[in-house]
This record gives structure tokens, sequence and C-alpha cells, in this order.
């Protein structure tokens, strides 16, 4: 980026480098890619703080942020030498932008929308209460419908859907709205069936054009903005705007509008622009092109007057764009907005704003401050505007911000040059140079001098030292028939060895691991002698016999049902099909009588593995799994939610005694348990560890990681404990989100996932012990 004040973009790394590790000879071909905003400036706004939309997807945003309204997660002044991102999440790309000064409403590429920055009349569409948010945040709309365009102005936003609906929040002054504000997106009602297909916002009213050529208006119109006449100050609902007086008879609008505070400007058949309302100056008022005396002029509308032959492209509040590329300005000349060098005074008719490059696109924000893109990509601008640190008023253009398309000069490790062997703007081809063993930053430099360093992004691994094999245990405890056993007979050496059993076997029921791991549950009772050889890629290998003794217990050991052994190959539920992801687990689980699914008048019960598991459901199945016969339930329940003869009392009251379910405090003393609110991921996840950690020593004494596995949890978090402990056992899998795992605590867990998490528990963590 260059030009006045000109400020170049951190670079936000995408997927830095491909391979990030290599040896430290050197020599690996690595890919690097950073992401670096010189695409297009799509779009521009503000006046406190300003906004640029790219053609990347990506808003950028500098100046004032007192509001949040830069997005990038804090209220910290922004320095004006240096653009930084709005932060939203991975993949998320915008496809236009509006801004209200201190509030912000985006539209991405999926349709949806996003707000950030001030919240004090629902501007943000969050509903009441919201603080500032310094981050985007994605709007929830009943119904999800698919937005197509969006509109911000004056403490308001709209935003039409794909089918022609309009939503509104924000201030609404008592308009489609019980109340002056509107804390969520609402559908806004309109007379006719035909699909809206543009809007337009002012801190005072709002138009609206609609595919039958109509344009409505609703909000203040105290000044005839609306109606043509102050006889209505507010317009509560759309209402149909009526054609301009000086128009010619049979003229019918284009759909082209624009709403400024307390005036509008709506384009007729003829080709003229018609303004009525408040004649401050934006009116360009005045009878046949003189100044007009009156607060009104001409309230049914009175054609703007551009200069003779000029081809007039796009409108808004004060300002205009001809076919070649040419800017005009009229109304007040407060705060310099007229670019003509002159900060008051008003012009009554447009006038040509000189020391403009050709321009593409022009905006304005709180009807004060023009914008301006040229077409070599530059961002132009006056009237108010905050570019040097503090509120200014340039009373002619000013460049505010250019992009160019600087190429990657120069990639290195940590201060080791590396070989381009191929470069564009946001990629590289290069060869990683000799390097210390360890993790490096990577340093980029472009062709215009500006560089970024990505923190630790490539590791150099060291050479190593082969060594061979070696088996350090020198025997193996004894075991006894049909209970759990687990030992391990190490081996070191580097690479790190692999173990198999050469000669002799384990007794039926055992099995050994490449790692040496030997689990399982003996089947066979007597004295098993085997081999076992550890390889690596040096030799020799390591070999060595060992003795293992099967001794029979004094009770024998319970033997699970034969029938549950395997899953039955004609299913009980008639929702649960032999194809179905988990019908081995929800089989397994009816089998073992954990679950009965719910009774259907004819044919087969149901699972209903989808739904979401109620937390009085949790409890029947662990009651069912651990629970001595003839439990009998206490006559006072210890729930103030629960009460004896309530379906699952007794499953509930069982859990209470066992100390595996606390409930929720409560300031009457007594908790709650509220057995029908679906139970969370990390709840289920505290009750099964609680229930091992009652029996188990291993689990009771478990520490969770001072470095979390799970890229969404961290030490301290509630659960961080039991959540890691069931990661560790492998009782769960995570989640697959890009190259980390992640748990997603505060999801609702359904029925099948149940059914998976008891399977493992009971046939896989258990058989193990």
């Amino acid at each position: 980026m260059s030009g006045a004040t000109a400020a170049h973009a951190t670079p936000q790394p995408a997927e830095p480098l491909t391979p990030n590790s290599g040896p430290v000879e050197g020599g690996t071909a690595v890919e690097l890619n950073v992401d670096r905003a010189t695409e297009e400036i799509v779009a521009a706004s503000g006046s406190y703080g300003f906004e640029a939309l790219l053609a990347n997807g990506k808003v950028l945003s500098w100046g004032d942020n007192s509001s949040g309204q830069a997005g990038v997660g804090n209220k910290n002044p922004l320095p004006t030498d240096q653009n930084s991102y709005a932060v939203f999440p991975e993949g998320v790309k915008i496809a236009q932008l509006g801004n209200t000064g201190f509030s912000s409403v985006a539209l991405d590429s999926d349709g949806q929308l996003w707000t950030w920055g001030r919240s004090s009349a629902g501007e943000l569409g969050l509903g009441t209460g919201v603080p500032d948010q310094t981050l985007p945040r994605k709007l929830t709309v009943a119904g999800d419908p698919t937005f197509v365009s969006i509109v911000a102005e004056g403490q308001t936003a709209y935003a039409i859907t794909d089918d022609g609906k309009l939503y509104g929040w924000g201030v609404t002054k008592g308009a489609w709205a019980s109340d002056k504000n509107e804390a969520v997106p609402t559908l806004i009602p309109f007379p006719t069936s035909s699909p809206v297909t543009k809007v337009s916002a002012s801190s005072t009213h709002a138009l609206a054009s609609t595919a039958d050529g109509n344009v409505y208006g609703w909000g203040a119109s105290i000044y005839g903005q609306i109606l043509g006449a102050p006889t209505v100050p507010t317009v509560y609902t759309p209402t149909l705007v009526p054609m301009a007086a000086g128009a010619p008879d049979g003229a019918t609008w284009t759909g082209d509008i624009v709403a400024g505070n307390n005036f509008s400007y709506t384009k007729a058949s003829d080709g003229k622009w018609y303004s009525r309302g408040n004649n401050e100056g934006n009116l360009n008022g005045g009878y046949l092109g003189s100044s007009c005396a009156t607060t009104m002029c001409q309230p049914l509308g009175y054609a703007i007057e551009f200069p003779e032959g000029v081809d007039i492209v796009d409108v808004k509040p004060g300002v205009a764009l001809d076919a070649t590329g040419r800017v005009y300005t009229w109304g007040l000349g407060s705060n310099g907005r007229l670019g003509n060098g002159t900060t008051s005074g008003k012009e009554m008719t447009p006038i040509l704003v000189e020391g403009l490059p050709p321009i593409k696109k022009i905006s304005t924000s709180l009807g004060a401050s023009p914008l301006a893109i040229s077409e070599g990509n530059e961002l132009w601008g006056w009237g108010t505007q905050q570019v040097d640190g503090s509120f200014v008023f340039p009373s002619t253009p000013k460049l505010l911000a250019d992009y160019d398309a600087p190429l990657i000069t120069g990639v290195d490790f940590d201060g080791a040059a590396a070989t381009i062997t191929a470069a564009a703007t946001r990629a590289a081809s290069v060869t990683a140079p000799a390097h210390a063993a360890g993790a490096v930053d990577v340093t980029v430099t472009w062709s215009d001098g500006f560089t970024t360093t990505l923190p630790g992004a490539y590791t150099y691994i060291p050479k190593v030292v082969q060594i061979a094999p070696s088996i350090t245990t020198e025997s193996i405890t004894s075991a006894q028939l049909g209970n759990a056993y687990n030992a391990q007979i190490v081996a070191t050496g580097t690479p790190v060895p692999t173990l198999s059993i050469t000669d002799g076997a384990l007794p039926k029921g055992l099995t050994m691991d490449a790692a040496g791991n030997i689990t399982g549950t003996p089947q066979q009772k007597g004295t098993f002698t085997f081999t076992v050889t550890a390889t690596n890629e040096v030799k020799p290998d390591a070999v060595k016999s060992f003795t293992l003794a099967v001794a029979v217990q004094d009770i024998d050991p319970p033997v699970p049902p034969k029938q549950c052994t395997l899953p039955r190959k004609v299913p009980v539920f008639a929702d649960t099909p032999l194809s179905h992801k988990f019908y081995k687990e929800i089989d397994w689980m009816e089998c073992m009588k954990y679950s009965t699914g719910w009774r259907q008048p004819v044919g087969k019960p149901l699972y209903k593995p989808q739904d979401n598991l109620e937390r009085q459901a949790m409890a029947a199945f662990i009651f069912r799994m651990e629970a001595p016969k003839g439990y009998k339930a206490p006559k006072v329940s210890p729930f103030a939610d629960v009460k004896p003869g309530d379906s699952f009392y007794t499953e509930m009251a069982w859990m209470y005694e066992k100390g595996y379910s606390t409930g929720w405090a409560e300031p009457s003393g007594k908790p709650t348990y509220r057995p029908h609110e679906p139970l969370s991921r990390e709840a289920m996840a505290a009750f099964i560890y609680r229930l091992e950690a009652s029996k188990d020593a291993a689990a009771k004494n478990y520490k969770a990681p001072k470095v979390s596995k799970l890229a969404d949890m961290k030490p301290g978090m509630k659960f961080y404990k039991e959540i890691s402990w069931m990661y560790d056992t492998k009782l769960s899998t995570g989640n697959k989100v890009g190259n980390t795992k992640e748990y997603w605590p505060k999801d609702d867990l359904s029925r099948q996932a149940m059914a998976a998490f008891i399977y493992r528990l009971v046939t896989d963590y258990r058989a193990k012990k």
C-alpha cells in the first residue's frame, strides 16, 4: 500500500509453510503462503474510523476504535499508518459492508449477517442488554433466511433476503415496530407481495423499492420527505411514495432511491432524480433552479439540477458520480463536505469536485463524509475524516490509501536466507537453509519493503543417532483367570523399536501391541512361555523370553451374556437398521438391558438415536449399569424439582447419593436436577469420570495435562480434568477441526453418542483393567 496516509496491511498467515519441519541439514522444498491484502478495494465507509472491503472478502480498519468498530478484539486506537483486519472465523468471506460510524454490519458470501461495534440502541441486532462488541458476531435470525443485500445508517440496519423480504433492527423511531428500538432482526411487513429489491436508510427514515416499480417509505416525514407534505409527521408502516409533481405524466419510479437526513431522492423513468423534504441545501432547491427561500421546496419533488449533458450513474446524500468518473456535491459546506475548499456556506445545485482522479464508486457515512474509490484503486475522502489520529475536516479531497501488488523477494529462517525458486504476492516456493535444531521464526519480505514474521513457523529436526534395540523388562507379573490384565515389556533404542512375539504364545484373551503393552482378560489357566523380539533400523534385534502364570481365582468371573458379544443380525429398534453408524453400540445397549427405547402401539420400539439425551435418561443408563438390586430411593427427594413418583426418581436419587450428580445449587438451599434438560458433552464427561473414579484408583489419581490436547479446552476450564481423562482413555476421540481436535463441551449429547461412550467404557476401558 502507498499514498498520502497509506498504511500497510498486516499479513495474515493462511497455511504458512508446507511442510513445516525438516532436517537441520536444510534442502527441504517448502511452499509458503501468506495472505496479504493486495486485492481491489470493493467498498469503503466510515466517519469515526474507516473500513474498506477488499475483493478477497476481508475487512480492513484504521483510525478511531473507541467502540470496537474495527472488529479487532479491543477498543485501542488503531495506528493510522497501519491497517488491521476485522477478525472473523476462518473461512468467512465478506461480500457487503455497512457502517453507521460507531458500528458495522456485514454480509458474508453464504448470505449470513455479522455485526460489531457500539451497542446502544439495538443496532447490533444481538438483543437487549448486549455490550459493545469488539469482534464480529454472527446474527441469529428466525427461519435462517439467506440475505442478499444490507444497508446501515444512523443506528439502524436493514437486510433483504433472497426472496425479497426485508428485515430491520436498531432505532425504529416507532415505525414498523411497537417500540423505538428493535434489538433483533425483525421482518418488516409490506402492503404488497412484490419482492423488495433495494433499501436506503438514514437517521430519520428509510425508503425501499419493490419489483413492481413502487417506492415505499417509513419513519419521520415531518418535512414531507416520504409523503411530500408534512401533514403526517411519522409514517409507521411502509407507505407508497407519490410520484414527483414535476415528473411527466405516466412517469414511474426506476427503483433507484436515496434516504438522507430528513430528505429523499428518487429517480423517475424520465432519467431525473427528484428530491423532497428539508431544504437546508441537500435538495438543491429553488424553483426553476433558483434558491428556495422556504424550508420545503416543492414537497412532492423537485428535479436535482445537474449540469447540462452530465450522465449521472450513482447518487448518495449530497454526492453524485457521472459516467466519466467525475464527482459532484451540493448542500451544506460545513466540515468541508463539499470538497471545494470551503468549510461553511452551501451550494444549492451540484458543483464539480476538483482534484480527483477518475472515480468508480462513491459512498457517504452519517451524511457527512464522502468517500471515493478511484479507477486506480485509490481511496479518497473529504469532510469529517479521522485520517491523522484526530478528527480533521479536509475541505478538498485527500488520498487515504491505495493498493498495489508487491512480490515476495526474501524469505529467511531465523536470519538464514532461503533460496526462492518461485514467488508471487502471497505465495513462494523456497528451499530451507541449514540451521540448528529447534523451532525458528520465518520472515517474509516484499518488493515494497514490507516484512512480516511468522513466529515458530518451521522446526528443524536434529540428526538422529541410531541405537540398536534393547529389552529392559526382566519379568512380568502373573495374572488371574477372568480378570483384566495389563503389563508392558519395555524396549529402548533409536528409532523406537517395534515389539512382536516371535515364538510361543500368550494365553487366549490376551494380546500384545507393537509398543509391548499386554492387555485383555486371560481365558486360559496355566504357565505360558513366549519370546519377544524388538526391532528397528539397527541390528542386531533384541530377543528375550518371558513366562506368564495364569492362576484360577476363587470365584469364576462373570461372563457377559453370549448374545451381547456380537451385534444381532435382526434390528431390535425400528429406527436403527443394520446400516446405522452406531448399530453395534445401540444393539449392545438393548442387549445389556441398559436401554429399553420407546414402545410403539404396533411394531418394534424406537431408540430415537439422534434425539438429545435428557439428563434423567443418563441417570437411568448408569443406574441400570451400576446400582445394586433392591435399591430403595429416599422418601424425601434430594432435589427441589424431582419428587417421589416422578419418572426416573429412583435413578436420579441414587446418582445423588453416589456423588455422580451434584445438580445445580439454588438460593433455596436444595439443588435442582433439571431432568428434562439435554445433557451436555461436558456433563457426560463429569458423570462418567465420577463413576470410574469411585472404583478405579487410576482414574481417581489421574492428573490432567498442563497443556491441553484439545484445542477448545485449557486448564482451569470447567470439567477440564474430566474431559482430558475421557480423551486420554480414548473414551472420546474428539472432533477433528483442521489439524486439531476439539471436544465441543457445550454441545448437547445425542442418544446414539451416549451409546457409543458407554459401549467403549464397558467393552474397552474396563475390559483392559
